[in-house]
């Protein structure tokens, strides 16, 4: 995964770290914002989650993504089922990081 930083291994565990100590955080912003029905707080946490994991997995990236476009159309049914998913791919990809910089 490092070659995503030019193969600096240094750098590389320096990311993942600030991601797997920022992840909870993003994803309780995420959850909240969805719980008090706020779409454009759900934009926001999503479009930054999205940041952060799109170095790491397309495929939580594209989750985010789309409740990002939800958050911004105002239309957030359906989006509880997004979050789920989402943080659950985020847990897998929280323990994968977790052994790749424990290696």
């Amino acid at each position: 995964m490092s070659e995503h930083v030019g193969g600096d291994a240094g750098l590389f565990q320096q990311l993942v770290q600030v991601f797997l100590d920022d992840l909870p955080r993003q994803l309780e912003r995420l959850r909240a914002a969805l719980t008090a029905g706020d779409a454009p707080g759900v934009r926001l946490s999503a479009h930054t989650l999205r940041g952060y994991v799109g170095l790491f997995s397309p495929a939580v990236a594209t989750l985010a993504e789309e409740l990002a476009l939800r958050g911004r159309r105002g239309d957030l049914q359906g989006s509880a089922a997004l979050v789920g998913e989402l943080e659950a791919r985020a847990i897998v990809l929280q323990s994968e990081l977790s052994a790749a910089i424990t290696k």
